[in-house]
């Protein structure tokens, strides 16, 4: 059985320490963690990193899409 499709558009939302990659329904399908605390530098990502990696995950479905066509 095929996996459900990705319901967009996915939004992406900052919270307290994270990023969380929402669908059109609510569901959360991705949390990005960040941490810039300079002591933590090379084991968690920066703020930066993690809202690129967040909204990459939401450009997945056009780019799903459009590697079909």
């Amino acid at each position: 059985m095929p996996p459900p499709p990705l319901q967009p558009p996915l939004v992406v939302q900052e919270l307290n320490s994270s990023y969380r990659v929402i669908d059109a329904t609510g569901v959360a399908l991705a949390y990005c963690y960040w941490n810039d605390n300079p002591a933590s530098v090379g084991r968690h990502m920066s703020k930066a990193q993690a809202c690129r990696l967040a909204f990459q995950i939401a450009k997945l479905p056009a780019l799903i899409a459009a590697s079909e066509r």
